[in-house]
């Protein structure tokens, strides 16, 4: 199994530089539910919906999500990431640059050779109006 952390992508033919540019998905004021994202002239369609989004809240939820992909023992470093003990909800996951975010969420995409995995924050009121990504990853099966 390869991983690779992918550093460049074209977001609706605008290129972005990852981790340092955030994703604002508005379009003439109005929030897109379809983004168009190439990666590694591989193009995918992102359905921008809350619940396609695996929410990561506590190191059980990562390993979870893992293993769903049967993706065992991986080493959280690869992403960024890492276990921190807090005294209110016990061992979490933070990113381990950039926001130290308690809770964070995962997007998966692909095919059954590569899986890519986006990890991001969001934010809006009512929707999700902002995408903000810590990376993305290629993993070779």
């Amino acid at each position: 199994m390869e991983i690779k952390e992918i550093k460049e992508i074209k977001l609706n033919n605008q290129n972005i530089n990852l981790p340092n540019d955030y994703w604002l998905n508005i379009k003439e004021g109005l929030i897109e539910k379809e983004i168009n994202i190439i990666i590694e002239d591989n193009a995918f369609q992102v359905m921008i919906e809350s619940n396609n989004f695996k929410q990561i809240c506590n190191k059980e939820d990562l390993i979870a999500l893992l293993d769903k992909l049967n993706l065992k023992n991986i080493d959280f470093e690869k992403f960024r990431l890492k276990s921190v003990i807090t005294k209110k909800w016990g061992e979490k996951i933070i990113y381990d640059e950039g926001a130290r975010s308690i809770c964070f969420a995962c997007y998966c995409f692909g095919d059954k050779n590569i899986i890519y995995l986006m990890f991001l924050n969001t934010d809006g009121t009512k929707e999700i109006e902002n995408l903000y990504i810590h990376g993305i990853w290629r993993i070779k099966l």
